[in-house]
């Protein structure tokens, strides 16, 4: 009988490779992937895409094997779209195990994103960064130390004002830019606020630390 792989079937051919080769000392997901990869070379690339090193899978790394892990996962997916197979055809290319070659980057997104001066564009990290205390108790902070500048008789400050900041690797916040504004120094002063503000967390690239751009936008009314 020809089946085709279905994406649902994917976790019936992860419990397969878990039935066929289960060690008690490993994690299940490591035990799944040494098994799977056991007689495959892994080649390691840098920073920027070259093969650094080559590796068996007892020497990767914890961070190196998550990678593999997606990697793993989008063969099966890949397996499933574009192949038939019988039960015994899928048990015996579990058993044969996968290729001889795989190369593993952890850099991929990073070199994707792409940097200015070293600063990550915020929408590609993994992990973004946010005030220490969260986003609602620093918009309390900045609406009590906001002073609403004066203005002529007439003219009434309402909108958003919008600014942009770097998020260094330690929380620190420089570079700012004030990218919109309502006039009358109301950019500068959302600046000078957010100056007063604690340390950021900050955003992560597969659990590294980077530095990263972050455009705030904050609103003032007739009621400040």
């Amino acid at each position: 009988m020809i089946v085709k792989i279905s994406s649902g079937f994917r976790i019936k051919m992860i419990l397969i490779l878990i039935f066929l080769f289960s060690l008690k000392s490993l994690s299940q997901e490591k035990q799944i992937l040494k098994s799977y990869y056991v007689k495959t070379t892994f080649k390691i690339l840098d920073e920027k895409g070259n093969t650094a090193v080559e590796k068996k899978f007892a020497d990767l790394t914890d961070r190196e094997i998550k990678t593999l892990d997606n990697v793993f996962n989008e063969e099966i997916e890949s397996l499933s779209k574009r192949e038939l197979y019988s039960r015994q055809q899928i048990d015996k290319k579990i058993k044969d195990g996968g290729p001889n070659v795989v190369e593993i980057d952890i850099y991929k997104i990073k070199r994707a994103a792409g940097t200015v001066n070293g600063v990550y564009i915020n929408s590609f990290l993994t992990v973004k960064p946010m005030p220490s205390d969260g986003l609602e108790i620093l918009y309390a902070s900045l609406r009590n130390s906001f002073k609403v500048p004066e203005t002529p008789d007439g003219v009434l400050l309402k909108g958003k004002i919008y600014v942009n900041f770097i998020i260094r690797e330690d929380g620190s916040l420089t570079d700012f830019r004030v990218l919109r504004d309502l006039g009358y120094g109301t950019g500068q002063e959302l600046i000078r606020v957010l100056k007063l503000s604690k340390k950021w967390i900050p955003g992560e690239i597969h659990g590294e630390i980077v530095a990263a751009d972050y455009t705030l936008p904050f609103t003032i009314s007739e009621l400040n």
